[in-house]
C-alpha cells in the first residue's frame, strides 16, 4: 500500500522502533511502522542481547530498574518466547589496585535502586568457572540478564500488529516531508505517507533524515564485531564483562534463532577493537580458549 495517512510514522525496526509501535497501538493510536530491511534491522539483529542496568549513565539508571520488572512479565505480554533470564551481570576486573575504586562507582548506582555488590576469590570463581586466574574480583548484579534481541524485537512488531499497527518492512524513509516548522508526513520509496508525529528511531540512519530539518543529532555510529564460537556446553549463565576492555560474553540458548544459535558464546565489540575481542575471549574466560569460530553471513548481522 503506498500513500494514505496516519497518526503516527515510526522509523526504524530495531527493538526501539518495534516497542513504541506496540505501545502506541495498545494505546488505541494509529501508527505505521517503517523499516528499510527486515525486522529486526541493523543493530537489534547484531545485539548481544543483554538486559542491563549495570553501568548505565547515572541518568537512565532509574528507566533501566524499572524495565527489568517490565521484563518479568514481557513474554507473557506479547504472547512469544523471548529466551528472557534473568541470571545476572559480572564485570571483572584484572586489576587489583582499581579494587577501591570500585566502591563509589557501586555506591552511586545503588543509590539509584541497583542491587549490585563486589565478588571476589571463590565467590568470584562459583559464578563463573573458568575466569582467568589473573581475574580478582568482578561487580555483580543479580538482577541483571539478556534475552534473544531477534526474537523481543520481532515480538514486539507481531504485537504491534495485532493491536493495529501498518507494519512495513523492505519500506526506506528517504525523507521527512514538513509545512513550515510542522512535520507533514514521510516520503518513502513507494510514496509519501501523511502524518501527524515522527518517531525517528532508525539508530546511526537517524542523523541523515533529521539533517535537512536543520536537526544536528549528536551521535556517532559504531559498528560491533561479533564474534561467535561453535557450539559448546551450558557454561555461563550470566553475562560476562571485562573493565579492562570492550568485550563482552553471553552464551546463547540452544536453538536461538537468527546468528545465535545452539549455546554459542559472542563477544561484542566495537568494530576497531576486534584484537579485544579475542583478548577477552582467550584471557578472561578461559573455557573458550582455542574454540573454533564461525562465520556469520553480513545480512544476519545487519552490517556490511
Amino acid at each position: 500500500m503506498t500513500g494514505g495517512r496516519t497518526e503516527v510514522v515510526v522509523v526504524g525496526g530495531g527493538v526501539m522502533g518495534s516497542s513504541i509501535a506496540y505501545h502506541l497501538a495498545r494505546r488505541g493510536v494509529a501508527v505505521t511502522l517503517l523499516e528499510r530491511g527486515d525486522i529486526p534491522c541493523a543493530a537489534s539483529a547484531a545485539s548481544a542481547g543483554g538486559v542491563r542496568q549495570q553501568g548505565r549513565d547515572l541518568r537512565e539508571m532509574p528507566l533501566a530498574v524499572a524495565s527489568i520488572a517490565r521484563w518479568e512479565h514481557l513474554e507473557d505480554e506479547l504472547e512469544a518466547d523471548l529466551h528472557y533470564r534473568r541470571e545476572g551481570h559480572l564485570t571483572v576486573t584484572e586489576d587489583a589496585d582499581s579494587i577501591n575504586e570500585l566502591e563509589p562507582w557501586m555506591a552511586a548506582q545503588q543509590a539509584l535502586g541497583l542491587q549490585i555488590r563486589l565478588v571476589e576469590g571463590d565467590d568470584l570463581r562459583e559464578l563463573i568457572p573458568g575466569v582467568a586466574p589473573q581475574v580478582v574480583a568482578g561487580t555483580y548484579s543479580p538482577s541483571d540478564g539478556h534475552a534473544n534481541p531477534i526474537l523481543t524485537t520481532k515480538a514486539f512488531a507481531a504485537a504491534a500488529a495485532q493491536h493495529g499497527a501498518d507494519v512495513r518492512p523492505h519500506t526506506a524513509v528517504t525523507a521527512i516531508e514538513h509545512d513550515g516548522s510542522k512535520v507533514s508526513g514521510v516520503r518513502t520509496e513507494a510514496g509519501s505517507i501523511a502524518c501527524d508525529l515522527v518517531v525517528l528511531a532508525a539508530g546511526a540512519w537517524s542523523m541523515k533524515l533529521a539533517k535537512p530539518l536543520g536537526i544536528e543529532l549528536p551521535a556517532i555510529p559504531r559498528a560491533p564485531q561479533m564474534i561467535a564460537t561453535t557450539p559448546m556446553p551450558a557454561l555461563l549463565h550470566q553475562v560476562v564483562g571485562a573493565r579492562s576492555g570492550e568485550g563482552v560474553v553471553p552464551q546463547q540458548l540452544e536453538g536461538s534463532d537468527g546468528m545465535f544459535q545452539r549455546g554459542r558464546l559472542v563477544s561484542d565489540v566495537r568494530v576497531e577493537s576486534a584484537e579485544q575481542a579475542l583478548r577477552s575471549r582467550d584471557e578472561v574466560f578461559l573455557v573458550v580458549r582455542r574454540r573454533p569460530l564461525v562465520h556469520l553471513p553480513h545480512n544476519r548481522a545487519g552490517l556490511g
